[in-house]
Parts: C-alpha cells; structure tokens; sequence
C-alpha cells in the first residue's frame, strides 16, 4: 500500500552481493510440509469439457518460482490485446481455441450487456471489523433492529469485513438511513455506491483488427502470444507471463496477469520506488523484500474475482516489462527469495511514500488490522550521526553585492563568468561593475563567451567598440552571436509593443528596435531599460552570463554530495563517483526556489543535491547547494515532504458530502493525535450534527495527502470559515517502511536488513 513515484533516468554502477553486505543474518528456512496453495479460482466457464492444457498454456517462469495472478486495472468493459506473431486466444479450462487459431493485429475482447444496466445502489458502511464473526453478530442485530437489507462483504485491502446497511437509489434516498444510524450510536458512517446487479448475464465477444467479431461462451479466456518469446500486449503495454480474461461476479471483464513472482517484482520495485529518482541499491533491496513479503502475506486478497493482488497503489504499483530497470532487476536478484517475518509468518509489510519523519502505529491508521510489527518510528539518522553528517563550507564571495541600476544582484553571473575565463577575478568587484565598459573589455569579453557557448565570431566582425547605450549593445550581441537573420525571422515589426513600451519604442532608433525587442524577450537585456540608457560593466556581463545561460553553456554537472575526505568533496552523478578537491578560490551559492545567491559559507550535509564546475585543474572552481528547506529527517529528498492545500469552504463541502450527509460545513476538529502527530480523529461539524472519522478515512474524505497535518482557516467578517489551509508532511497513510526515508537511509550506508529491521519491529529476514 504504496504510491507510485516519479521516474528519470540514469545509469547504475556495479553492484555487491547480498550475501556480501553485514546486518542481520538472513535465515535460510526451507518451506513446511503443507498442501500446495490452491489458485484463486474465477468464475466457472459455460463449456466443461476440461482437458490437459498445453505447455505453451503454462506461466512462463522462471525454475522455482512462485506463480501469482495480477489483476490489471482497466475500464471492465472492453480491452484491447496483441503480440508480434499474433495471439491464441483460448477457453482457459479446455484449452480450446474459441475463434480462430491465431488473431493478428490488435484484438478487443468486448463486454456485451444484454439489457439495460442495472442502476447504482447506494448503501451505509457503518464499521469495517478484524473478525468475521464480530460483523455478522452485527448485521444479525442491524436486520433485527432497522429492517433493512445488512450485507458482511470482505474488505480485500485490509483483510477485514465491512457492515454496510440498506439499499436505495439515490444519496437523497439514503440520508433518511444515515440519520437513523447516527442515532443509534454509529457515529462514522460511510455513504457508498456499488454498481447495481441483475438482469441478463453479458457475453463475451471478440473483435479483430478487421473489425469482424464473435460472440464467445467462454467465462475465462487464457491469451498467449502465438510466437514463443513475444510478450502478449493489454492496452499496448507488454506483460510477462500469459494473460486471462475473466467475467467477475460483478459482471465487469477482467484481465490479470499470471507470471512468476519474481518476474512480477520486476514490474513493481521501480514503480514503487524509482531507481532513476531514488538510484541507492539498499533502499531498492529494501523495497524488493517489502514487496515481495506484501505479495506473500496478501496472496489471494482478490480471489472472489480471480486473481491475487491488483496493480495500483492500494495494493503494489505493477507496471509489466515496460517498468523494468536494470538497478532494482539487480536488487531483486540480489535478495531473492528473502521476506520479512513475525513469528515465523511474512508480514504484512505495508509502506508509504513519504512519511514526514515519523511513521505512525498501524492502529492508529487501520483499526481493523493486526501487525505488532507495525510501530510508529522516527525517520532520522542518531544525534551523532546528524552531527557528523554536517559540515561548514566555505566560499570565496566576501561582498558587498554588486547590483545593478534596475536592482537586480549579478554575484552569481559574475561567479559563472570567472570560472568560464569570460571575466578575471580582479575585474569582478562592486567598485568597477558601474562604469561603462572600455572597447577593449567589450571585445574581450565578448569573444570569450563566444568560445564559451562554442561559436565563432562572424566573418569581418570586430568585438572591440564602445557601447553608448543599450540599443547599441543589443546591435552588438545580434552581430557577435549572428542573429539578424533570427530576428527578422522571428519577429515581425507588430510585436514590438509586446516586448518594447512606448518609452522604449521611443527612445530607441527604429534600426535597433527588432534587436533590442528580441533581447528583452530572450531575457538577455533586462525588460523597462530604454534604447538609449546607459551600459555599464554590470549589464554587459549580465547579458553575456544570459546568453551562456541560453546555450546551457555553464558547464555544471548536478550531482549529490556524498561525504568529505579532508578538504575535498565525494560527489555521485548518475554512476559516476568522483572526489575532488575544493579550489582554494570556490565560489560558493545557494539555491533556493531556482534564484542563486553566493554565500560566503554553507553547513552541507551528505546527499545535498549539488551543482558543480570543474576547473582545468580538476578542482571544484564553483559550488551550488540546493537550500535545505525539509529539515534533516532521511525522506527530505521527497518533493512532498512539507506541503499546503489551501480548499474553499464550499469544494471541502463538495466533497465530504461524496461520503456523508453533514448539511453545510461549518468546521473542522482534529482530536488525538498519534506518535507521529498524524490526526487519529476528527470531528466534522455541519449543519446537520457532528460526525467522527478516524485514521485513513479522514484522509480519504478531505482528499489529502497525508493526515500528518494542520487546520488553518480564514473568515469572512461575519466569522464563518471561508478557506480551510492544511499544512502537512508526507504522502501516503503513513504506516511501516517511508520508502523515501530508505533511500536517505541508504545515503548514508545503511544495508537494507538495517533499513527493514528499523522500520518493522521485531522482525527477522528469512530466504525460501
């Protein structure tokens, strides 16, 4: 119970065994003796005639592993299927072809609805509970008491069994239920809509890429690709394994994917965690553990509709062959067949994305699930090693800030045009940056930066000339970098008042008006500066450092710090690792919401994303480090680690009604609090009377992140809230490994059984 993750990509280094890493011993504990587990089993077929299934009909998986059955999420009506040589599409238990022997092109097999569609049915969830007999103790006594239809149906998700009573046809319908409910003491109580049932049975029929099509009697269709080898496509995205269409008890076509478990880890590890975004092998070996014990400990979740575990972040992201990637391919081998275990059992190893520093106690969260393993802990190294993950940097800029006229600092231009040669470091001071220009500076720097962004000056032109004003030094650029044609090209004389004001228009010679117009639109003049200002050292360079900027011509690598060794730094970029020395003269900046300001020291901490130059010498010449805005918990690198939501009183309204008749919303009141802070009650106040949410549901009905969060509001003057302003951490429910946090933790060298172990207690790491 994972959200997915944004990935990039990069390369990975070499990697060590598992066997080689230290942490807790690994047991190898062989499988018991039992009865082999049964598949869940869909939907019985129209056609009875069973026979021995060919070979080609089997999963293809690897000697030894364990076969899982992926249900993959779709619209339940129709899906579109193909392979390269064609598909088999056959009766799953006869092994029959039910059209043609092979289908080529692109193949639709198409839910066909005899009738009208049975309408919505709405009902009440009063409770989800952890025993079964509990829940339908329960509904005996709701039958009995409200006369109404009660159902116990099992909440898959979370291995519970939820109470839902009555069956209307619309909200309006059911608030007169809600009421009755409330008032006999139910107070968190749930509005759902379900598809209705009845009416004929659909068929199946088959489409092929001519558009002739088939009515088939088949309730289970088994698809492989008819070229051995070929991975059988569903919606254009490839799969492993073979692919079954089923016809579920909710009349809705389903397709799950039936492949090897540790070719389905393939599809998940970067999907969960992306080894582009998040490129550290221990965190990702964690990952292949957390999911592959999630697998175990949930096998057979769906098994009413044919499948085990679906492909979304209410069970394990799955993304088919199209996800894989060499570094968690390398993670999973690397931990093959370990799980996580709690008294011999896997456990039920739930993670989140992001956990805001501390995870959260799984009652807290879930009520009705069971996991003592499952303990709320803070995402953070030790004190020590906080202390020791510090370290003051210095810098060469010592101020005062050069600024120019319009107010704008140019320290970090100037920074980037020493370490390029455009400017020398004497030429570089507050004092000199205010006077014009000599003709001699103009050209020579000017030819620099054409060397610089790797151009030639044109045929004929002289750089050395003196700058009267700023239409003159727009003419210059144009010439040095030989862009008349561009500009007539890319501008036309109407668009000048876009870009120039009448001011500017008319201050300017209408010769240099085109050029200075497209100056300011590429940003390389600075807008409001009229034709015939001045041009002082300070504009120059700002121009130049502009067009440098323009053909990303800085010469700075990203990378992440990743330790000191005296006075060098150990930087990692993609799957490069390299330790340089700090120049005796480093400029140093921070970067903060993309503006660069040079600093004469900066305290940097191991995985700081970083910018550097490197010098001829091979010495960093130029350093920027991302300013630290989340704190030093081991998930700050999430981009989601702190956020705010600012929702009108009326859409926060919208929503809650989705779930609960509360009349019009007048306020929220968050009640305790968990060991992380997470809000584990909240009161909603309404029109209508007070009503109670607990854990992921209050997450769920204000559509949030995260319920590791604060309640802001601004009034209008009668004092009725008008804007509700959640300030929160993290993403996800917040409950066992902060995948996030795994990866900080691998930063710093943690192993991946120091990784699990810190976020699921009292587990031990067993190899069947």
């Amino acid at each position: 119970m994972a959200l997915a993750l944004f990935l990039m990509a990069v390369s990975w280094p070499a990697l060590r065994s598992a066997s080689a890493v230290s942490g807790p011993s690994i047991q190898e504990t062989p499988e018991p003796t039992k009865e082999p587990a049964k598949e869940p089993t869909p939907p019985a077929d129209d056609e009875s005639d069973a026979t021995e299934e060919e070979p080609q009909l089997q999963p293809q998986t690897k000697s030894g592993s364990t076969t899982v059955r992926i249900g993959l999420t779709g619209d339940g009506r129709t899906v579109e299927l193909q392979a390269e040589g064609g598909l088999h599409v056959r009766d799953r238990n006869s092994g029959k072809d039910v059209w043609k022997h092979v289908l080529q092109g692109p193949t639709r097999v198409v839910l066909e609805r005899r009738g009208a569609e049975p309408a919505a049915v709405f009902s009440v969830q009063v409770t989800s509970m952890a025993d079964k007999s509990a829940a339908e103790a329960l509904r005996d006594r709701l039958r009995a008491e409200t006369k109404e239809v009660v159902e116990v149906s099992r909440h898959p998700d979370r291995n519970a069994w939820r109470v839902r009573v009555g069956q209307r046809g619309s909200r309006d319908e059911i608030r007169a239920l809600e009421d009755q409910l409330r008032e006999m003491g139910f107070s968190e109580l749930w509005v759902v809509e379900e598809a209705g049932t009845g009416g004929p049975a659909p068929l199946l029929r088959l489409v092929d890429e001519a558009y002739n099509d088939m009515p088939v009697r088949s309730r289970a269709l088994r698809v492989v690709a008819a070229r051995r080898g070929r991975d059988v496509e569903v919606g254009g995205v490839p799969y492993r394994g073979t692919i079954e269409v089923l016809l579920t008890r909710g009349r809705r076509l389903q397709v799950v994917n039936v492949l090897g478990r540790e070719d389905y880890l393939r599809g998940v590890v970067p999907k969960e965690l992306g080894p582009e975004v998040f490129p550290e092998i221990e965190a990702l070996k964690a990952q292949a553990v957390a999911a592959r014990t999630y697998i175990e400990a949930n096998r057979g979740q769906f098994a009413e509709d044919g499948y085990d575990i679906c492909d979304t972040a209410r069970c394990q992201v799955y993304g088919g062959r199209s996800a894989e990637h060499p570094l968690s391919d390398a993670a999973i081998e690397q931990t093959s067949g370990i799980i996580a275990t709690f008294e011999g059992s896997p456990i039920n190893a739930l993670y989140t994305s992001t956990c805001g520093g501390h995870t959260e106690d799984l009652q807290n969260v879930f009520r009705e699930m069971v996991g003592p393993y499952l303990k709320g802990v803070r995402c953070y190294p030790e004190q020590e090693i906080l202390n020791g993950m510090r370290r003051m940097i210095r810098g060469c800029w010592t101020g005062p800030p050069v600024v120019l006229a319009t107010g704008e600092s140019i320290d970090d231009a100037l920074a980037i045009l020493e370490v390029l040669g455009v400017v020398r470091p004497g030429e570089a001071v507050v004092e000199t940056m205010a006077d014009p220009p000599a003709a001699s500076v103009v050209g020579e720097w000017t030819e620099a930066t054409l060397a610089a962004i790797g151009k030639k000056p044109p045929s004929g032109w002289e750089g050395g000339r003196e700058l009267p004003n700023v239409a003159a030094l727009a003419d210059h650029l144009a010439r040095a970098l030989d862009w008349e044609g561009r500009i007539a090209q890319m501008l036309q004389s109407e668009d000048l008042p876009a870009f120039l004001a009448d001011g500017q228009i008319a201050s300017t010679p209408p010769a240099s008006r085109a050029t200075l117009a497209y100056m300011i639109k590429e940003g390389i003049v600075p807008r409001g500066v009229g034709g015939d200002a001045g041009v002082s050292r300070g504009l120059l360079a700002r121009a130049l450092h502009r067009i440098i900027l323009r053909y990303e011509a800085t010469g700075l690598r990203a990378a992440k710090h990743r330790g000191f060794a005296g006075e060098s730094l150990t930087l990692r970029s993609g799957d490069e690792t390299v330790t340089l020395h700090m120049a005796a003269r480093m400029h140093l900046a921070v970067k903060d919401n993309q503006t660069l300001t040079p600093v004469a020291e900066y305290p940097l901490r191991e995985g700081d994303p970083v910018e550097y130059h490197r010098s001829a010498r091979g010495e960093i010449d130029y350093l920027s480090v991302e300013a630290n805005r989340r704190g030093a918990s081991d998930d700050r690198f999430s981009s989601v680690h702190t956020w705010e939501v600012r929702v009108a009183r009326e859409d926060l309204e919208g929503k809650i009604k989705e779930r609960v008749s509360i009349g019009r919303l007048i306020d929220l009141v968050p009640g305790k609090r968990g060991a992380s802070g997470r809000i584990v009650d909240l009161k909603v106040v309404g029109s209508r009377g007070e009503f109670a949410f607990h854990g992921f549901g209050i997450e769920t009905l204000l559509g949030l992140r995260e319920t590791l969060f604060l309640v802001d509001r601004q009034r209008d003057k009668d004092g009725n809230v008008e804007t509700f302003i959640f300030s929160g951490k993290g993403w996800g429910h917040g409950v066992g490994m902060c995948q996030v946090g795994a990866y900080g933790m691998a930063l710093r060298g943690k192993k991946y059984e120091e990784i699990l172990t810190h976020y699921y207690s009292q587990i031990a790491l067993e190899r069947r």
